[in-house]
């Protein structure tokens, strides 16, 4: 599969097209690619990651705006080692923009019981009105809480595969 980090850009909606093309021209290029998962957001069809493999050390932050550290910081919720994907959650939970949610709940869904703490953690700051109206706009998406996990249930999103980094370098 042919991979550039120009395709990260479809991931938002046209409304953050100029930051996003700013923080893609940060990233180190990859030749990995990934499948994506495809959500509604602001009317739009955005198709977001499973998965990213770049190193956040290798990324210069300095010249980001907050609006672009926070982009960032959602593609990074995508990356394939968990401690990073929990590591830049923190920095989106809280976030009132309507194209964080797709990051946020497909985070629900992955079983690793730290990401589900951060989400524990901050689930007064979370948004009902934003996250009913994501949901709502991506019918498709189902998803349910069992009360067998020890956090405050095990999300399941119905019909997302899961990937692991396999024999490709983690990042802590």
């Amino acid at each position: 599969m042919s991979y550039d980090n120009s395709d990260l850009v479809r991931a938002f909606p046209a409304s953050v097209q100029d930051d996003m093309l700013r923080v893609v021209a940060m990233l180190p290029q990859l030749s990995i690619g990934t499948e994506t998962y495809v959500v509604s957001v602001e009317r739009e069809t955005l198709f977001i990651p499973y998965r990213i493999y770049h190193d956040p050390a290798l990324i210069d932050r300095a010249r980001l705006t907050p609006l672009q550290e926070q982009l960032l910081d959602c593609l990074l919720t995508r990356h394939c080692s968990g401690f990073i994907r929990e590591r830049y959650l923190r920095n989106i939970v809280s976030s009132d923009h309507r194209w964080i949610a797709p990051f946020v709940i497909q985070l629900a869904g992955e079983y690793v019981i730290e990401i589900l703490e951060v989400i524990r953690n901050n689930v007064d700051k979370l948004s009902p009105r934003l996250y009913r109206e994501f949901l709502n706009d991506n019918p498709y998406l189902s998803l349910s809480l069992s009360s067998e996990s020890s956090v405050t249930g095990t999300a399941t999103i119905a019909g997302t595969p899961r990937e692991d980094c396999g024999d490709r370098p983690t990042f802590r």
